[in-house]
């Protein structure tokens, strides 16, 4: 112009360039969210596999991720061709909008289900095959809350079995599972430690017994967890070793000795 350039005209041309470079950029094979969608599958089964724990724990870890890549192509099946640069703040709030319109939700599970797909962007961006501004786009949504989306349910809040009615149902339960409930009210444990449960990892070297689970929930976090055997506890999984259907077996309890107890 006659006052030399246009400032917002340069802004524009400016940030046109580095969506320009950034495409330009991207590794190969990424060209497409169905591309990206595809890479970032893979690297979710090789996390899998790579879980620490038993076997179980790896094939649910497999079956979350094959459930989160289920979703990212189901609320993606209208842009798979596309380049991912292309997602940006009315996309992402179509993905929300898409879920509170087919499912029957609670705020805690959009949540959940919306972390996938900041996932997938987290792990685009970071390895170049989005533009960092695609980040930007989903962290400037607004929190999933009631007061945000009104038809939304509150998650129910479940309270804790009563004691009383628990021990009531101890008699009418066979000598295993009454064990396992026994072992959950004594230590805390949750009850995929529990069915886990090894005789060998228990340390039974000092008065008190104690468990560390090879994995749990808060690992992650650099936090330790240790499960305590008071002496009662002791007793009672020191008889059922010794007299238990199976009494080679390492796991503290099975599936079979249940069939087998009746």
């Amino acid at each position: 112009t006659d006052d030399g350039p246009d400032k917002e005209l340069e802004a524009n041309y400016k940030h046109w360039v580095s969506q320009f470079k950034a495409k330009r950029d991207m590794p190969n094979g990424c060209g497409t969210i169905a591309a990206l969608i595809e890479v970032y599958a893979r690297h979710l089964l090789a996390k899998a596999e790579r879980k620490e724990g038993s076997e179980e724990d790896k094939t649910k870890a497999r079956e979350e991720a094959k459930s989160n890549i289920r979703r990212q192509m189901e609320v993606f099946q209208n842009q798979l061709s596309e380049h991912p640069a292309s997602l940006g703040v009315e996309q992402f709030n179509t993905i929300r909008q898409y879920w509170i319109d087919t499912r029957d939700l609670t705020t805690t599970t959009l949540k959940r289900y919306f972390s996938d797909v900041r996932g997938m962007v987290l792990y685009g961006v970071s390895r170049g095959y989005m533009p960092v501004d695609c980040k930007t786009a989903i962290d400037s949504l607004p929190n999933i809350t009631i007061d945000e989306y009104p038809t939304l349910k509150e998650p129910t809040v479940r309270d804790a079995a009563n004691l009383d009615d628990v021990r009531a149902t101890l008699p009418h339960l066979n000598r295993m599972h009454r064990i396992m409930v026994c072992t959950i009210m004594a230590t805390g444990m949750r009850p995929g430690e529990m069915c886990n449960l090894r005789w060998s990892e228990i340390d039974r070297s000092e008065d008190l017994w104690k468990y560390v689970p090879s994995s749990h929930k808060t690992k992650k976090k650099g936090k330790a967890r240790i499960l305590y055997f008071r002496p009662e506890l002791q007793s009672m999984l020191s008889e059922w070793q010794k007299s238990r259907p199976l009494p080679q077996n390492d796991f503290l309890f099975t599936a079979r000795e249940s069939y087998i107890i009746g």
